[in-house]
């Protein structure tokens, strides 16, 4: 009868171990899109764009429909990479050197004209960045864990 109570405690534990794990596409898109509404929120309340923040964004999305929100490309790389830099899982995809500003999910210092005009090989590697990304994130939370303090959003002309 121990035997059977210890292997019921034992199972309990394990479920409300297990239980605070975030290992599902839909956790990590619950996960990232508190973070892109909690930034995107202090940095002109673009909640409309909060559809382009999550870890299954194509270039093809981005290009034919991101438009008016690359002011948000910074919230969403800093979201997506939880502020850790992801550089040679990029490398190793192939992504161009000029986009390693999104690997390391620091992009403050581009503004939506220098990303539309400098940048779209960035953007048609977005895919190969977002899951590099997404393969770095640590599963033992359903928050999101910031490894490095809030960027600086660079203030660009309208």
């Amino acid at each position: 009868m121990n035997a059977v109570r210890l292997l019921i405690v034992l199972a309990a534990w394990l479920v409300a171990a297990v239980g605070g794990l975030c290992m599902t596409d839909s956790c990590l898109h619950t996960r990232i899109q508190k973070c892109c509404h909690d930034m995107g929120q202090r940095i002109g309340k673009r909640t409309e764009c909060l559809r382009f923040c999550g870890f299954n964004v194509t270039s093809d999305l981005l290009f034919e429909e991101g438009g008016d929100c690359l002011d948000q490309l910074q919230v969403l790389m800093y979201c997506s990479s939880e502020g850790g830099d992801h550089t040679q899982c990029c490398k190793n995809k192939g992504v161009d050197n000029k986009c390693m500003p999104f690997c390391r999910g620091d992009v403050s210092g581009l503004c939506p004209d220098d990303v539309a005009g400098d940048y779209p090989e960035c953007i048609t590697a977005i895919g190969d960045i977002m899951a590099c990304h997404k393969q770095a994130l640590s599963s033992d939370s359903v928050q999101w864990t910031v490894k490095s303090k809030s960027p600086r959003m660079k203030k660009c002309p309208k």
